[in-house]
């Protein structure tokens, strides 16, 4: 997500920073460091693209802050990818490159809550159905959990797709480029053409793009068919679409406790 919201360009630019050095033997914390540097499931990828290390050591006083002030002085600032996205071609947050990936993140955990939840109801019925009350209890709960997960994805995706476009003073701002003329120019004689959002330019092409920009996560597919069986494309598709509509419609209710014989009764008496 780091490299999607700067951009590879921008990466040269990033400063990763280690601390601590006075904690830990030298040994040990060289050993972290080459971790850092060569391990694709850290920091290998900014490495790669020119990022620089620094050690921040407090027992060398003041000098390594300096040291690290002193490179981000020195360095030509550079956009991100982000708002380069977002100012220069006038992208919603939910369509550029970092939104798109935090979309494709948010659905991945939406489908893992799907199937959790199809999972915990089916083991609900069971032990519903062999009367173990308090162990459906304990499903229950867990499935009233996942369901607000669930919930707090798709608010958040919510509110990722209801980002709009900032006002042209406000994207000015944040924009570390110099403002450019709302008018359709041209990257060179003769190449392709490209154009400057404003207000006045193809509303109409603009309300499509808005339209088709993600606004809401897309249905889950349904599940494929098991070996050996014939696919029914139409009543499986109706079948399944009913399942994945009400997966968090409602969370079944516990059966009521079976209601124990009064000290008295004939019952007892008989025993």
């Amino acid at each position: 997500m780091f490299q999607k919201l700067c951009g590879r360009r921008a990466l040269r630019n990033v400063a990763v920073v280690t601390t601590r050095w006075d904690e830990v033997k030298t040994s040990t914390a060289m050993a972290r460091e080459t971790d850092m540097r060569t391990k694709s499931t850290l920091f290998k990828h900014l490495f790669d693209n020119e990022a620089t290390l620094f050690r921040y050591d407090r027992k060398l006083g003041v000098v390594p802050a300096q040291t690290i002030i002193r490179h981000f002085i020195t360095t030509t600032p550079m956009p991100l990818l982000f708002q380069r996205e977002m100012v220069d071609e006038g992208k919603l947050v939910s369509e550029t490159t970092a939104g798109i990936e935090l979309q494709k993140d948010f659905r991945k955990r939406m489908e893992e809550s799907h199937q959790i939840m199809r999972q915990l109801k089916e083991e609900f019925h069971e032990l519903k159905g062999d009367n173990d009350i308090a162990a459906a209890r304990d499903v229950r709960k867990e499935m009233i959990s996942v369901k607000e997960r669930f919930d707090k994805i798709r608010e958040d995706c919510r509110k990722l797709t209801a980002i709009k476009t900032a006002p042209q003073a406000m994207r000015i701002l944040i924009s570390p480029t110099a403002a450019a003329p709302a008018a359709s120019t041209s990257a060179a004689a003769g190449g392709p053409a490209f154009s400057i959002h404003s207000h006045a330019q193809q509303p109409g092409s603009r309300a499509r793009s808005r339209v088709n920009s993600l606004s809401s996560i897309p249905a889950l597919p349904p599940q494929p068919a098991s070996t050996g069986q014939v696919p029914t494309q139409t009543p499986r598709s109706r079948s399944h679409s009913r399942t994945r509509q009400n997966s968090f419609s409602s969370i079944p209710a516990l059966p009521p406790a079976p209601a124990l014989p009064l000290p008295g009764t004939r019952e007892n008496l008989g025993k």
